[in-house]
């Protein structure tokens, strides 16, 4: 027996409020994850976590994920405000022409925006920090490392002769020095 378009509308509308609980759900769990992953990294796998490459890249991603909660919550409240201003519409004149909900249904579906796309500027706002704070930083270290190293002068060489130029030989490599010299 096929649906009727009232019981279709119907199974409908209950699935999307289902859909939109779970989503909102969700998006809190990953905007409130986020922010502990992302306090984690910056305390445990970031080699100097007080000099990190970039910092302000983390503090935007923070900043980002605590608008994403706020607007999360918002959002419930709006919601619910709207359905109690859309009940008091039906009642008064359910034929009316102002939209259901009034300011509130807005505010609802802006906040949703507003949390659904900070959450996701956030994540890749993370990712950047993280792959500069992983990859790029150790890269960038091992080649500062590896130039220091073919730039520096050591001060003491085998040589005794470039030795008393450079700087005065202790005790024990004065006996070395002897004992070179007399190889020599």
């Amino acid at each position: 027996m096929p649906f009727s378009p009232e019981s279709h509308r119907t199974l409908l509308l209950e699935k999307f409020h289902k859909v939109c609980e779970e989503h909102d759900k969700h998006q809190i769990a990953l905007a409130a994850g986020s922010l502990g992953v992302s306090i984690t990294f910056a305390k445990q796998i970031i080699d100097n976590p007080s000099s990190p490459v970039h910092p302000y890249l983390l503090y935007i991603s923070w900043t980002l994920w605590g608008i994403s909660l706020i607007a999360s919550l918002a959002a419930f409240q709006f919601v619910r405000l709207s359905y109690e201003r859309a009940i008091d519409q039906l009642d008064v004149d359910p034929d009316g022409e102002e939209r259901l909900g009034g300011i509130w249904d807005g505010l609802t579906r802006a906040s949703n925006w507003t949390s659904s796309l900070t959450l996701i500027v956030g994540i890749i706002t993370f990712i950047i920090f993280a792959s500069l704070n992983i990859g790029g930083k150790r890269g960038n270290q091992s080649e500062t490392e590896s130039k220091d190293k073919s730039q520096t002068v050591i001060p003491f060489t085998i040589n005794p002769e470039a030795r008393h130029q450079n700087a005065r030989p202790s005790s024990s490599e004065t006996e070395t020095t002897k004992a070179e010299t007399d190889l020599i």
